[in-house]
């Protein structure tokens, strides 16, 4: 990766890099607002091993999704419809920026 653009350039965020070589695996679900399958996603991933879940229609329980590891890294939408959840440690997610309904 040619970096010699962000040589001059701060950033309010680490810059990754590196690059790999390796496939990212992303898993895709919609979880129909069911508790059954919100506490079902935790066991399918450690079967299919992910690198990144997208989650639509996700259970949702005391303001959070019950059954997801403290360690993976969670990004949910503000109207709590959809998330991003990150359970692979190697990936180092930066949320770049938000956009607000207004």
């Amino acid at each position: 990766m040619d970096n010699s653009i962000f040589e001059n350039t701060q950033f309010p965020y680490n810059i990754a890099t590196e690059s790999s070589n390796e496939p990212l695996k992303i898993l895709q679900i919609n979880l129909a607002r069911a508790k059954a399958a919100t506490n079902q996603l935790q066991e399918t991933a450690s079967t299919i091993k992910p690198d990144v879940i997208l989650v639509k229609e996700q259970y949702i329980n005391n303001n959070g999704i019950p059954g997801i590891p403290q360690t993976w890294k969670t990004f949910r939408s503000s109207n709590q419809k959809a998330a991003i959840l990150i359970p692979s440690p190697k990936l180092k997610p930066a949320l770049l920026a938000t956009k607000v309904k207004k």
